[in-house]
């Protein structure tokens, strides 16, 4: 069973140290067979992860549905997609974001995933131990249903007019859906990138401000993970 707690002891197991100025990820455990994520509020640690963290055998989600997960969110009427969809030009820009960030290797493996020396990338280990047991690359070529945000209410707050350039409803509740703003659209080519990956990994289960996490963190641990973009 997943085990995700955000502790404010330091572990002497942990195998990599706390920068200053972000979050890092590594191995951990008498086995290392823990993922653990040092944040500026302590520690998330994620357990078990096995040889292959996206064995959709042993998943503890391997097929879910969009649309049909758990998380409350506008939708449209009568049971249609939220939000509008993209002009011409923005659903260009929104696809090269995403073949920058599956790119060499980023959010795929080096290797087959049946090779003997396969090794993910630590891009591809964000995703390890979420409740949405599979890979950021699958999260975005067969998942994530992204829709123009522009206007549209997270329950609180209009996101696109608060200053965001991408957003999804409720963090960490497998919410399929990712809005993304005007502003997305104005970022380079690997900001918006590094944009995506930071969204998927709420859809896959990966939870912000409740947990005391920032959303600052979370894009400089994708930065400092995902050095492929």
């Amino acid at each position: 069973m997943r085990r995700l707690v955000v502790l404010t002891a330091v572990f002497s197991f942990l195998a990599a140290a706390t920068p200053a100025d972000g979050a890092t990820l590594s191995r951990c455990g008498s086995t290392y067979d823990c993922l653990c994520i040092s944040w500026n509020s302590g520690f998330e640690i994620r357990c078990p992860i096995g040889p292959d963290p996206f064995d959709t055998t042993v998943a503890r989600n391997p097929n879910p549905e969009p649309g049909r997960n758990p998380g409350a969110g506008p939708r449209g009427s009568g049971g249609g997609h939220p939000g509008t969809s993209f002009l011409a030009d923005q659903t260009f820009k929104l696809n090269a974001a995403k073949r920058k960030a599956l790119k060499r290797g980023a959010l795929s493996p080096l290797k087959p995933l049946k090779d003997p020396d396969y090794e993910p990338t630590d891009c591809m280990m964000l995703f390890a131990g979420l409740e949405v047991s599979h890979s950021g690359k699958w999260l975005l070529n067969n998942f994530i249903i992204f829709r123009n945000g522009e206007g549209v209410s997270s329950g609180s707050e209009v996101p696109c007019s608060a200053g965001n350039s991408a957003w999804t409803v409720s963090p960490g509740s497998r919410y399929p859906y990712v809005f993304l703003c005007d502003s997305f659209f104005n970022l380079t080519q690997a900001q918006a990138a590094r944009k995506l990956v930071h969204e998927a990994l709420h859809v896959a289960g990966q939870f912000e401000l409740t947990a005391g996490i920032t959303p600052a963190e979370i894009d400089g641990l994708v930065s400092s993970s995902c050095s492929g973009f």
